[in-house]
């Protein structure tokens, strides 16, 4: 029988020797958390005894070795079954370097696909308009996908929770974006009013999902065409965090996720990677007599408040795509901000712009840099503990 609580020491320094220890003997090192657990209640702040809860999610890098101590430079790749550990063949170990390049691949390619469906989905709403549709789609693809049954019960759950979801900071209480659910194949598909078109979104069976929003036109000059930096950054917040809800609490996805955004003078531009969709679309438009053609050519550029220039450069398709832990995107916190400001900046940077000026790298937000949504981000950053300057 056990006369004490089991336990280690707390302080920092120990916690650091975990670290290095982690870092030096694996390759390649691991996501990991180590969350200490005092004895006391509220010790926190002077922890001295307690437990370490280290967490590691299922990582795509795998195989990971370990270098063995007790020869020098030598490598071994161990693997776990049931309690026990076993160390890995040469067979085993080919194996499982060709399924972590394969998946990477699968992930890139399955990033492409569901980014180019819900570009389609908004071109086949629009028609044939001849007017051109600046949008924004936001993409993100587990690289440790789960598994979702749809069913006449499921369907009735997204539909409840997206009746509850403002999806953007300072939308009323209970106002819901999405208002129209229904299904795809292997994916639900949801779609709301904004701006006078239509914001889609397709969420995937296998917890990919993919959001594209039409962009309010603050102005043309030439062939230039002008769009808030403020509405893209807020639409990138909003769609992660939406985005990644659906993977990990409705799918049950792990591990990292794959993002991608991507800023489009029109709906009906595609790069390279979706040919078929652009020529879908360029057919579609040519069925129509009324159609008139839009000018594959012209640009795009963003603007601060009141029309400036927030950068120097123009763009017809602006590219950004970064990868976190996909626990970062489930509360409004600063994770949170942390992914939409990375996200965020790379696709800015196709302007000639650094970084965006709403979030600083980290996630630290500046309220005053929000132009119309400062009042909303203020109070949203001082309920949920999010730094700002």
């Amino acid at each position: 029988m056990p006369v004490a609580q089991p336990g280690v020491s707390l302080a920092d320094s120990f916690i650091r020797e975990l670290h290095t220890a982690i870092v030096e003997r694996v390759r390649p090192v691991p996501g990991y958390t180590i969350k200490p657990l005092p004895e006391e209640p509220g010790s926190l702040d002077n922890p001295k005894q307690g437990l370490l809860l280290i967490t590691v999610p299922p990582s795509v890098n795998a195989p990971h070795a370990v270098l063995d101590p007790t020869a020098k430079g030598m490598l071994k790749f161990p693997i776990r079954h049931e309690s026990q550990k076993f160390w890995m063949s040469e067979l085993q170990v080919a194996a499982a370097y060709r399924g972590r390049y394969t998946m990477a691949l699968d992930s890139a390619q399955r990033a492409s696909q569901v980014e180019s469906e819900v570009l389609a989905q908004l071109a086949r709403a629009l028609g044939h308009s001849p007017f051109s549709q600046p949008v924004l789609t936001v993409s993100l693809t587990p690289e440790m996908p789960g598994e979702l049954t749809i069913t006449t019960a499921e369907l009735d759950r997204v539909r409840q929770d997206l009746a509850r979801d403002e999806l953007l900071l300072g939308r009323p209480q209970g106002s819901a974006f999405f208002t129209s659910t229904g299904v795809g194949s292997r994916r639900f598909i949801a779609s709301g009013p904004f701006y006078g078109r239509t914001a889609w979104s397709h969420l995937h069976a296998d917890g990919a999902a993919s959001a594209v929003f039409p962009l309010e036109i603050n102005g043309v000059e030439g062939n230039t065409t002008a769009v808030s930096d403020t509405q893209i950054v807020l639409l990138i917040v909003a769609a992660l965090r939406f985005l990644g809800r659906h993977a990990a609490e409705r799918v049950g996805a792990t591990g990292t996720v794959r993002l991608s955004a991507r800023v489009l003078t029109d709906v009906r531009l595609a790069s390279a990677a979706e040919r078929p969709l652009a020529e879908a679309i360029d057919r579609l438009l040519k069925q129509s007599s009324q159609s008139q053609p839009y000018d594959p050519q012209a640009d795009l550029m963003i603007v601060r408040a009141g029309g400036a220039w927030a950068g120097k450069e123009r763009a017809r398709d602006a590219y950004g795509e970064s990868t976190v832990f996909l626990d970062d995107l489930l509360i409004d916190t600063q994770p949170l901000a942390a992914a939409a400001g990375e996200l965020a900046g790379a696709v800015v940077q196709a302007y000639g712009v650094p970084e965006p000026r709403q979030i600083r790298p980290g996630g630290i937000l500046l309220p005053r840099e929000w132009d119309g949504y400062q009042p909303a981000v203020a109070e949203w950053a001082q309920r949920m503990n999010i730094p700002t300057v």
